[in-house]
């Protein structure tokens, strides 16, 4: 390809004489964005025609810009502006098609937050100047350890969903409830390549809020559980399809479940275990004796669900991970023995493997330290991190938030202490975003008795191994139920969920921030 030039050095008139050695085709003109973070590259990859010209239109604008000022017999508009124009860039399509334009980004922190629109043109020679116009991209600049606010707020205050990064990079917004207090039986598309959402047409059977979400092997993603706008526990699931962004009801569960786990298994199956079947805060003995000791398969090949083994004890808030050798490890949360048909709840330590080939629950080392609502997450080399949570007595109705953090290893059934949370926090979003560990979200402390805490907006960002943490940044508002989904294959993390914006709950928060580790 021939290198970038200024448009100020390539005139309309040569752009239009070159283009008349093209031959127009019908290929479609697709402009994808990567990176982006201050103090590295942004990187535009270009899709079109064999051979034809391009020319890429940064802006600070998002349009509709006429293309008629350019070229007075185009109708056509722009989805950018064209005010820098002295930074447009010239090039052109190899053979099959590609071009890669690349431009170092300088690590100034004046540029931090700054909305960068782009969208390019084609040339052919053929009718008007320009050929194809290619779908626009847009994000803000940021630099490591900085938070930056989305290209465009969240459609409506939303909380209690699930956050799901697709196989494409796309996030999968669905259920949870609205400001007004409607809860959502929808989906919302967050699009990384424009830093916007979206509605999908796909409705689910019934709204739903603390359900499961899980990315199944082949795209879909299915939705199990959670309580519905009456805080009725559900038993019933959908399956929504990123090609038709539509949902697809799966046969029920054998038993309602919230605050149970849903891991996928390498061979494409869903493992569930534990949860409750009810769930009602004015009455939380009898929720906590509707805890749940069972488990399920679900097979997306045949659409149905079989039998899997019974844990030790009932179990619920607990965390699980698939690990290298395809069993899955659950870990903590609270056990429900009983005494005479009364639930004894207790925050445990006690940690299990569940093995998909023989259908059986092994057991696996305890963790140093009972914990319940804790962030987990698998490491590069197959170690799984679990970290914060909260510990104390569901009798006495007393819990404590925690920051210590363990490491997993499944070749010696071992647990490592490694460094604790700067912030401690329960219902932590624990994630891994390139070569960081991000913690962010969750509560710095917990009420038992009201339901409510204290929202923790802080970010602790860890390496792999643990070692130590760091605190670069906070999130913009306090989010209560926040989520946190990797985008950017790693480079950032989108954290949703309304926040505390000061209004005193007369109007919805529906900002949205993206963090760089």
């Amino acid at each position: 390809m021939q290198g970038p030039q200024p448009l100020e050095n390539v005139t309309l008139k040569t752009l239009l004489a070159l283009a008349l050695c093209s031959a127009s085709l019908s290929a479609q003109a697709s402009l994808v964005r990567e990176n982006g973070v201050l103090g590295e590259a942004l990187t535009y990859q270009l899709t079109g025609n064999p051979g034809e010209f391009t020319l890429l239109m940064p802006s600070l604008n998002n349009g509709p810009t006429p293309l008629g000022i350019i070229d007075p017999t185009d109708p056509r508009s722009m989805d950018v502006g064209f005010e820098l124009f002295n930074l447009w860039i010239f090039g052109a399509l190899d053979g099959a098609g590609q071009a890669q334009i690349t431009v170092p980004l300088s690590l100034d922190p004046s540029l931090v937050g700054i909305a960068i629109f782009a969208q390019f043109v084609t040339a052919d020679g053929v009718g008007s100047l320009f050929d194809d116009i290619s779908n626009y991209t847009a994000f803000r600049l940021s630099a490591p350890g900085t938070v930056t606010a989305a290209v465009e707020d969240h459609v409506e205050q939303i909380d209690g969903h699930t956050s799901t990064t697709l196989i494409d990079g796309r996030v999968l917004m669905a259920g949870g409830g609205t400001f007004a207090g409607t809860a959502l039986d929808g989906f919302h598309l967050f699009d990384p390549q424009t830093g916007s959402f979206s509605a999908t047409t796909g409705q689910m059977q019934s709204a739903r809020a603390a359900h499961t979400a899980t990315r199944l092997a082949d795209g879909r993603v299915l939705l199990l559980g959670g309580a519905d706008e009456n805080g009725d526990v559900l038993a019933t699931g959908d399956i929504w399809d990123p090609v038709t962004g539509l949902a697809t009801p799966i046969p029920n569960m054998s038993a309602p479940r919230t605050q149970h786990s849903a891991t996928l298994l390498n061979d494409g199956r869903v493992f569930v275990a534990g949860g409750l079947e009810n769930f009602d805060l004015a009455d939380p003995l009898a929720a906590i004796g509707s805890a749940m000791a069972s488990t399920a398969i679900y097979d997306p090949g045949t659409n149905s669900w079989s039998g899997g083994p019974n844990m030790p004890l009932p179990r619920f808030g607990h965390g699980a991970t698939i690990l290298p050798s395809g069993r899955v490890l659950l870990t903590c949360g609270v056990e429900v023995p009983s005494l005479f048909g009364l639930p004894l709840p207790e925050i445990s330590n006690d940690c299990r493997r569940y093995d998909p080939v023989a259908n059986s629950i092994l057991s696996a080392a305890a963790v140093n330290g009972a914990r319940v609502y804790h962030g987990q997450t698998a490491l590069p080399d197959g170690r799984i991190m679990l970290a914060g949570g909260a510990d104390g007595s569901l009798i006495t109705l007393v819990i404590n938030t925690i920051a210590t953090a363990r490491v997993y290893d499944e070749s010696g059934n071992s647990w490592t202490n490694v460094a604790s949370l700067n912030s401690p926090r329960a219902y932590p979003n624990l994630v891994l975003a390139g070569t960081s560990v991000v913690a962010v979200g969750g509560l710095g402390n917990v009420d038992l008795e009201t339901g409510e805490g204290a929202p923790e907006d802080t970010i602790d960002v860890s390496t792999n191994s643990g070692s130590s943490w760091t605190t670069p940044a906070s999130l913009s508002l306090s989010r209560l139920l926040a989520t946190a989904s990797v985008i950017d294959a790693g480079k950032r993390v989108l954290v949703t969920g309304s926040g505390d914006n000061g209004s005193g709950g007369a109007t919805p928060d529906v900002t949205v921030d993206v963090f760089t580790p």
